[in-house]
């Protein structure tokens, strides 16, 4: 028979888990889990996957061993899509490789193309700017217009004044240096030649936007928005699924143990 000893403790709080180092303790659990193990493939930066995992420890707090579960999931998720965006990358270019020759419209440096038209649609600013300058037929107007001119268009400009007359072809215009043959020149060779190059370029961006579309068959894209739906659904229950059991402990509080019924020795007779 249990002795009355035993029962000292009427009623018994358990203490709140630890908080402190609590997201690296636990971080260093779960990226030596099963799921990272298995999810980072050959060739991907684990560090970036541990860097992601960490993030949502942090955030998230899990705890107990479900909790952790839903945690590797929504790391899982996101990890997923991101390699699917890498995988349809490369599906794009080796597909527009393999349908047109080099593919040289897939490897165009954007960032200096938009450079470059950020520069002529500059240019062609100033050249405005510089007509209106002329408009005002003061004595510096010529000076100052031309001041403003982009580099490009003054040595052109330059190079119209130099010309001798027997050099002009026939039905071209002999340009003197005043204010009257440069506002001409602007508008008549400057202007339309900015013109034409920013066509050019909305020319080119729609036709490398064309070739991208053409790249990959629709069965594939098919597939990749497929993909892309599940990861989705897979990231939004990890999610739900964690926010609802953090919302049921945090309701509960802190685990009440009852205090054990314990029975009283019977008394012996004497």
């Amino acid at each position: 028979m249990p002795d009355d000893t035993a029962n000292t403790k009427n009623l018994e709080i358990l203490p709140p888990p630890r908080q402190d180092n609590y997201g690296s303790s636990r971080f260093n659990a779960l990226r030596h889990g099963l799921t990272s193990q298995y999810l980072i493939l050959p060739g991907e930066d684990e560090n970036a996957y541990n860097t992601l995992l960490e993030a949502l420890v942090a955030e998230q707090k899990p705890q107990g061993p479900t909790e952790e579960h839903y945690v590797e999931e929504l790391a899982g998720a996101i990890w997923l899509k991101a390699r699917l965006r890498r995988v349809e990358r490369a599906g794009f270019i080796r597909s527009h490789n393999e349908t047109s020759g080099k593919g040289a419209l897939a490897y165009v440096d954007v960032e200096r193309e938009n450079e470059e038209q950020a520069d002529v649609e500059t240019a062609r600013t100033t050249t405005q700017e510089a007509l209106r300058t002329l408009d005002e037929k003061s004595s510096s107007a010529y000076s100052r217009s031309l001041s403003a001119l982009d580099e490009g268009i003054r040595a052109s400009w330059d190079a119209r004044l130099s010309k001798k007359a027997t050099d002009h072809e026939k039905g071209t215009i002999s340009y003197r240096a005043d204010s009257n043959s440069l506002k001409q020149f602007l508008e008549t060779e400057a202007l339309p030649f900015y013109d034409r190059r920013l066509r050019e370029f909305e020319r080119r961006s729609q036709v490398r936007e064309q070739a991208f579309g053409a790249a990959l068959p629709p069965y594939r894209l098919q597939q990749l928005a497929r993909q892309e739906v599940h990861l989705d659904r897979m990231r939004d229950k990890a999610l739900v699924m964690l926010l609802e059991l953090q919302n049921r402990r945090r309701a509960a509080g802190p685990m009440i143990m009852s205090p054990a019924k314990t029975s009283k020795k019977p008394r012996q007779r004497k």
